[in-house]
């Protein structure tokens, strides 16, 4: 079975990094990138199974980068759980909307991260 490709979208090098080292511990395979517009370029490359995806990122936020993909992609649904210190509280309004997206407010639980991550992906774990 092919390992499952994340790709990990924040301007933080600290939370890009350790988000990027724990995914890799799990067994995925992690690209990931510091703004919005190098992350649309790695997914039109890698085209993942996964987004990890911070809100406010510097060229293309986070919550656009998301809206041009479903523009581009309409007909396939990918997963994305946003990351952001701009939600008060995990879980936003619009994952009753949109089934495939997940909200997490930062600082987030490593274990609620992994959690959702595997929900995510179909409940599938790797190692």
């Amino acid at each position: 079975m092919p390992k499952k490709i994340i790709l990990i979208a924040d301007d933080d090098d600290n939370i890009r990094n350790s988000l990027k080292d724990i995914l890799e511990l799990e067994g995925y395979t992690v690209y990931d990138a510091d703004n919005g517009v190098t992350t649309l370029e790695i997914y039109e490359r890698v085209h993942p199974d996964l987004m990890v995806l911070d809100i406010m990122m510097p060229e293309l936020d986070g919550a656009s980068l998301s809206f041009e993909l479903n523009n581009r992609y309409r007909d396939k649904k990918i997963p994305i759980i946003f990351l952001s210190g701009v939600i008060a509280r995990d879980g936003a309004p619009d994952n009753k909307k949109n089934e495939n997206t997940v909200y997490l407010s930062k600082p987030f639980a490593i274990s609620e991260l992994l959690l959702q991550v595997r929900k995510s992906l179909g409940g599938v774990k790797i190692k």
